[in-house]
């Protein structure tokens, strides 16, 4: 079955449960609370404190797979990804209560272009380097407090169990921390009915922070739900974990 957590549907509006607002590029125009955007550039800056936050790169290396940047280039992968996990999608996300048109999805995918450049989102196809193909997706997203980010992933249904979702969430938690350096935790979260998608945090080290309900908007939704978290400090003493950034 496909691994999901929280923040695993494909959809663009599904996948910002914060509600930013997508805005221009535009000195002045604030975004979210303590977020500013600047003229020509895709990072953000936090008014209080007067720093400034490069984007992530387009692609990063994650073992088996390569996490690419959403693009309508993937359309057709992303397509056939979405159809062949579909069962489980529908079981777990309000996302897929009917199969997505191709149009839809090529709208999301443009969308999650923009929110990569604009800072509000970093979203990524999971590319198999041997099949090239989409096999899944995984993406960054901001919290409500800009010291934190939230991680969610999903992967293609027959190609559960051969480490993707676990290369990509540490590929991700890695890049997290080298490239924000005002990042100091990261959190992950799931149905707690969805036992295959929390065993990826906690094999990579991270903690069971809190339980929490949650909206049931799926057959498969429990109403209670698991948040993992991990600290930048913790991260980089672990084993495998090491990044440049501290």
């Amino acid at each position: 079955m496909a691994l999901l957590s929280r923040r695993a549907a494909c959809r663009a509006a599904d996948l910002n449960p914060q509600g930013l607002t997508e805005a221009p590029v535009q000195s002045g125009i604030s975004v979210k609370p303590g977020l500013r955007y600047k003229v020509g550039t895709t990072s953000f800056c936090d008014l209080n404190n007067d720093y400034l936050v490069p984007s992530l790169p387009d692609q990063l290396p994650a073992g088996a797979v390569v996490l690419c940047r959403w693009h309508v280039d993937l359309l057709e992968g992303m397509l056939n990804a979405i159809r062949m996990s579909f069962a489980e999608l529908h079981h777990w996300t309000a996302y897929a209560s009917t199969m997505p048109s191709a149009e839809m999805i090529a709208r999301d995918l443009e969308d999650g272009d923009e929110s990569f450049r604009l800072g509000t989102k970093w979203l990524y196809a999971l590319c198999d380097v041997d099949l090239d193909e989409v096999v899944g997706c995984a993406g960054l997203y901001l919290q409500d407090d800009t010291d934190s980010l939230d991680i969610g992933y999903w992967v293609r249904s027959d190609c559960t169990g051969r480490g993707h979702a676990t290369a990509s969430v540490r590929a991700l938690t890695d890049a997290a921390f080298k490239f924000f350096p005002q990042v100091k935790r990261i959190e992950i979260a799931m149905d707690r009915a969805n036992l295959a998608s929390a065993a990826i945090p906690r094999k990579l080290g991270y903690m069971l922070d809190r339980e929490e309900d949650r909206p049931v908007e799926s057959d498969g939704d429990s109403g209670r739900g698991f948040v993992w978290s991990v600290e930048r400090s913790t991260w980089l003493r672990m084993a495998g974990g090491q990044t440049s950034g501290s």
